[in-house]
Protein backbone atom coordinates (compact mmCIF):
# COMPACT_ATOMS: atom_id res chain seq x y z
CA UNK A 1 0.00 0.00 0.00
CA UNK A 2 1.35 3.20 -0.88
CA UNK A 3 0.99 6.03 1.06
CA UNK A 4 -0.13 9.67 -0.03
CA UNK A 5 2.67 12.38 0.40
CA UNK A 6 2.12 14.66 3.60
CA UNK A 7 0.86 18.07 2.52
CA UNK A 8 2.56 21.13 4.57
CA UNK A 9 1.39 24.63 4.95
CA UNK A 10 3.49 27.27 3.58
CA UNK A 11 5.01 28.34 6.76
CA UNK A 12 6.43 24.75 7.80
CA UNK A 13 8.15 24.59 4.43
CA UNK A 14 9.28 27.65 4.84
CA UNK A 15 10.62 26.71 8.37
CA UNK A 16 12.19 23.72 6.46
CA UNK A 17 13.97 25.58 3.76
CA UNK A 18 15.18 28.53 5.68
CA UNK A 19 15.63 27.15 9.55
CA UNK A 20 16.64 23.39 9.14
CA UNK A 21 18.28 23.07 5.61
CA UNK A 22 21.24 25.68 6.30
CA UNK A 23 22.15 23.45 8.97
CA UNK A 24 22.67 20.40 7.11
CA UNK A 25 26.65 21.39 6.81
CA UNK A 26 26.57 20.96 11.46
CA UNK A 27 25.11 17.69 11.07
CA UNK A 28 27.86 16.02 8.28
CA UNK A 29 30.25 17.65 10.76
CA UNK A 30 28.75 15.26 13.78
CA UNK A 31 28.00 12.53 11.52
CA UNK A 32 31.64 12.44 9.90
CA UNK A 33 33.18 12.43 13.53
CA UNK A 34 30.91 9.52 14.61
CA UNK A 35 31.48 7.58 11.61
CA UNK A 36 34.88 8.87 10.27
CA UNK A 37 33.50 8.05 6.79
CA UNK A 38 32.30 10.18 4.62
CA UNK A 39 29.92 8.23 2.96
CA UNK A 40 28.54 7.12 6.09
CA UNK A 41 28.71 10.69 7.06
CA UNK A 42 26.32 11.52 3.39
CA UNK A 43 24.18 9.26 4.49
CA UNK A 44 23.30 10.15 8.09
CA UNK A 45 22.60 13.29 6.68
CA UNK A 46 20.47 12.20 4.01
CA UNK A 47 18.40 9.95 6.79
CA UNK A 48 18.45 12.67 9.28
CA UNK A 49 16.76 14.89 6.75
CA UNK A 50 14.46 12.47 5.98
CA UNK A 51 13.66 12.05 9.25
CA UNK A 52 13.32 15.63 10.42
CA UNK A 53 10.62 16.44 6.99
CA UNK A 54 8.82 14.00 9.01
CA UNK A 55 8.32 16.23 11.97
CA UNK A 56 9.10 19.71 9.93
CA UNK A 57 5.12 20.75 11.24
CA UNK A 58 5.90 19.86 15.66
CA UNK A 59 9.29 21.30 15.32
CA UNK A 60 8.40 24.29 13.40
CA UNK A 61 5.66 24.96 16.01
CA UNK A 62 8.73 24.55 18.83
CA UNK A 63 10.64 27.96 17.36
CA UNK A 64 14.39 27.50 16.63
CA UNK A 65 15.72 27.57 20.21
CA UNK A 66 16.66 23.68 20.41
CA UNK A 67 16.99 22.79 16.34
CA UNK A 68 20.53 22.38 16.42
CA UNK A 69 20.36 19.70 19.75
CA UNK A 70 17.16 18.23 17.90
CA UNK A 71 18.96 17.76 14.24
CA UNK A 72 21.75 16.53 16.25
CA UNK A 73 19.73 14.17 18.35
CA UNK A 74 18.57 12.53 15.64
CA UNK A 75 21.60 11.63 13.68
CA UNK A 76 22.82 10.15 16.96
CA UNK A 77 19.79 7.91 17.33
CA UNK A 78 20.27 7.11 13.34
CA UNK A 79 23.62 6.21 14.09
CA UNK A 80 23.52 4.03 17.22
CA UNK A 81 20.51 2.04 15.01
CA UNK A 82 22.51 1.47 12.17
CA UNK A 83 25.71 1.99 13.09
CA UNK A 84 28.20 2.40 9.83
CA UNK A 85 28.40 -0.29 7.37
CA UNK A 86 31.56 1.47 5.55
CA UNK A 87 35.29 0.04 7.32
CA UNK A 88 37.15 2.39 5.63
CA UNK A 89 38.09 5.58 7.10
CA UNK A 90 38.99 8.61 5.17
CA UNK A 91 42.52 9.43 4.99
CA UNK A 92 42.53 12.80 6.13
CA UNK A 93 44.96 14.18 8.95
CA UNK A 94 41.94 14.58 11.48
CA UNK A 95 40.99 11.01 10.87
CA UNK A 96 44.51 9.86 12.10
CA UNK A 97 44.15 12.10 15.11
CA UNK A 98 40.64 10.77 15.84
CA UNK A 99 39.97 7.19 15.34
CA UNK A 100 42.11 6.16 18.77
CA UNK A 101 39.13 7.89 20.40
CA UNK A 102 35.27 6.36 21.17
CA UNK A 103 32.68 7.15 18.99
CA UNK A 104 31.47 9.05 22.22
CA UNK A 105 34.77 10.91 22.74
CA UNK A 106 34.71 12.21 18.74
CA UNK A 107 31.51 13.51 19.02
CA UNK A 108 31.54 15.06 22.22
CA UNK A 109 34.56 16.77 21.31
CA UNK A 110 33.26 17.70 17.74
CA UNK A 111 29.62 18.66 19.17
CA UNK A 112 30.95 20.91 21.94
CA UNK A 113 34.25 22.58 20.65
CA UNK A 114 33.39 22.28 16.82
CA UNK A 115 29.83 22.91 16.99
CA UNK A 116 29.58 25.22 19.78
CA UNK A 117 26.66 22.73 21.32
CA UNK A 118 26.45 23.41 25.23
CA UNK A 119 27.62 20.95 26.95
CA UNK A 120 24.81 20.01 28.84
CA UNK A 121 22.33 19.53 25.55
CA UNK A 122 25.66 17.19 24.21
CA UNK A 123 25.06 15.37 27.25
CA UNK A 124 21.43 14.52 26.37
CA UNK A 125 22.31 14.18 23.03
CA UNK A 126 24.90 11.71 23.86
CA UNK A 127 23.13 10.24 26.73
CA UNK A 128 26.44 10.71 28.76
CA UNK A 129 26.34 12.49 31.87
CA UNK A 130 28.52 14.54 34.41
CA UNK A 131 31.47 13.30 35.17
CA UNK A 132 31.59 10.52 32.70
CA UNK A 133 31.11 13.41 29.82
CA UNK A 134 34.02 15.68 31.51
CA UNK A 135 35.94 12.56 30.81
CA UNK A 136 35.53 11.42 27.66
CA UNK A 137 35.74 15.61 26.47
CA UNK A 138 38.84 16.12 28.15
CA UNK A 139 40.28 12.69 27.30
CA UNK A 140 39.71 13.72 23.56
CA UNK A 141 41.00 17.38 24.43
CA UNK A 142 43.78 16.07 25.28
CA UNK A 143 44.45 13.37 22.50
CA UNK A 144 43.84 17.00 20.02
CA UNK A 145 46.57 19.10 21.55
CA UNK A 146 49.15 15.95 22.00
CA UNK A 147 48.73 15.43 18.08
CA UNK A 148 50.61 16.80 15.75
CA UNK A 149 47.91 18.19 13.87
CA UNK A 150 48.87 21.03 11.39
CA UNK A 151 45.87 23.35 10.11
Amino acid sequence: MVQSAKNYNDEVINFYDEQLVPRADMVYRFAFAASLNLDAASRLVRQTFEEVAKEAQRLEGGGTINLDSELLGICWRLYKKGGTKDSNQSKSQIVKVLKDLSVEERVILVGTDVLGIAPNDMMKIVNVEGVSFRRNLAKARGTLLGSSFEI
